[in-house]
């Protein structure tokens, strides 16, 4: 029964195919011109929808004939895991570890970090993100703590408010978040300088890879079961026209930019097995990114499991081979008298009294 279940849900909770699933869990009552739904699937900008037909007898006054409607259905579907404690626990596990969840970079301007109007009046803290030079681990330990304890959403700080990753994990809890395995992020490697080349933070998505060195902590303290990372990349379309303005080590090529990433803070996520670069954007056939420079960095996370998996067979025949050997030579011992011999062929018997269990000694026939 359990394993029947398990199909159902599995039928109920996961995305078909290759497709990704991304939660929309920043929310507002700022009215806009579009709302986003509850749970979005696709690969990147696609969305998907099923649909089914139904075919209804019909009669009319030239006979009878089949009207057909289309039915359009959300292809996950969660709201039965309301139903009990159990559905929850179950469905759960499968509906956070059994699909790849896909976020998108953050932007600080009002289009994705909207207000919301409150008893108190309007509500939009500070979205953005903390910069390289600032204390950035304190704020994080500080949203760290946050979320474990479930603050109210109002006492969140503001650039986790905002950030659908981290709000994700906040709106789910520690205990959902430990079952996932999946993720997958995309963003532009962001090679300009907002403060020289642009109009400002507010004009230009979230860095993805400032984004993912801020994420790692997160990752490692909640999501504790993650084994795939998906990375999409983007190419900067900002031009990069004052680069005598930048400060020292400023990357300047995107190999400069994700690599020392790839090959220390990334691999500091003990649970993490695959790493996958791939293009992305409106159109990833256009992007220009080359990505055979992060090969390596992908092969040393297929290296490491391979190496793991390795050294778990050695282990466990070590331990077959020592329970064997421990088991060949152990020599029986008799139950009664304690020589190396099973009790079925003890001599050590009562010469009195002819029975197993004592000496002449201490026979008790002996005493009548």
């Amino acid at each position: 029964m359990t394993e029947i279940k398990r199909l159902i849900f599995g039928f109920a909770l996961t995305a078909p195919g290759s497709y990704s699933l991304r939660p929309f869990v920043v929310t507002c009552n700022w009215v806009r011109r579009w709302c986003a739904p509850d749970y979005a699937v696709g690969s990147g900008s696609e969305y998907l929808e099923h649909r089914s037909k139904i075919w209804v007898p019909r009669r009319d006054a030239n006979g009878p004939y089949t009207e057909i409607h289309r039915i359009y259905r959300k292809p996950i579907d969660a709201s039965f895991l309301r139903t009990c404690k159990t559905m929850a626990e179950m469905g759960n596990k499968i509906l956070y570890g059994g699909n790849e969840l896909y976020f998108r970079m953050s932007n600080p301007g009002c289009i994705q970090s909207p207000p919301s109007l409150m008893a108190r009046g309007v509500y939009r803290p500070n979205a953005n993100k903390p910069e390289n030079s600032e204390d950035w681990k304190d704020q994080v330990d500080k949203i760290i703590t946050q979320i474990e304890n479930q603050v109210p959403l109002c006492a969140l700080t503001g650039w986790a408010y905002y950030d659908p990753f981290l709000r994700f994990l906040y709106t789910i809890g520690s205990n959902n978040a430990r079952h996932i395995k999946s993720l997958k992020f995309e963003g532009t490697i962001k090679l300009h300088l907002c403060s020289v080349d642009c109009l400002g933070s507010e004009a230009c998505d979230d860095d993805l890879v400032w984004s993912l060195q801020l994420y790692i902590p997160f990752i490692q303290k909640f999501c504790t079961a993650v084994e795939k990372l998906t990375l999409c990349v983007d190419e900067d379309v900002q031009l990069a026209t004052n680069m005598h303005l930048y400060p020292p080590g400023h990357p300047l090529t995107y190999e400069e930019a994700l690599l020392p990433l790839l090959c220390n803070g990334i691999r500091e996520i003990e649970s993490l097995k695959e790493i996958a670069i791939i293009h992305g954007g409106w159109s990833p056939e256009d992007n220009n990114i080359d990505l055979r420079v992060f090969k390596p960095a992908e092969l040393w996370f297929q290296k490491r499991t391979r190496k793991r998996a390795y050294n778990a067979v050695k282990e466990l025949r070590s331990k077959l081979e020592a329970a064997e050997a421990a088991k060949n030579n152990t020599k029986p011992t008799c139950e009664f008298c304690s020589e190396d011999h099973i009790w079925a062929k003890c001599h050590n018997l009562c010469n009195f009294c002819g029975e197993f269990g004592h000496l002449r000694r201490t026979c008790p026939m002996r005493k009548l």
